[in-house]
């Protein structure tokens, strides 16, 4: 299964110290929800970034955007 990029966050919920509830949607377009370490999500101009790499739940093949 590969993993994607975040390309937009679209929910952000504080969790506890350190943790975040994040909605976001992936490279391939398929919208899914985590619970990640707050420093995952940095504060931008446009909005916030999510750093790393999540899969697919449903297996699409890596999108190069």
């Amino acid at each position: 299964m590969a993993s994607q990029r975040a390309i937009a966050v679209h929910e952000v919920r504080p969790l506890s110290e350190g943790r975040m509830h994040v909605r976001f949607e992936l490279a391939c377009g398929c919208v899914i929800e985590r619970e990640l370490a707050s420093d995952r999500l940095i504060p931008t101009e446009d909005g916030p970034l999510l750093v790393g790499k999540y899969p697919c739940p449903v297996g699409h093949p890596l999108v190069r955007v």
